[in-house]
């Protein structure tokens, strides 16, 4: 992230299809995501581990940019 305001990026599967089960908020609230906008977890966990190691995401992932155009 560039900042405190900065919405940032995050990783996608372009494949995705449907919704994801719901995630429990602190609040109690449930939010149900796109598959396209989760990537399952250990490709997750992959993937901050190339970016720490070398500033930068794997090649072979897609990562949306969730700036303002």
């Amino acid at each position: 992230m560039d900042g405190a305001d900065d919405p940032g990026e995050h990783l996608v599967d372009p494949r995705g299809e449907g919704n994801s089960g719901g995630y429990l908020l602190s609040n109690g609230q449930i939010d149900t995501y796109p598959d396209r906008e989760t990537v399952p977890f250990p490709v997750a966990c992959q993937a901050v581990e190339h970016f720490i190691e070398h500033g930068l995401w794997p090649h072979d992932l897609v990562v949306e940019d969730d700036r303002c155009p």
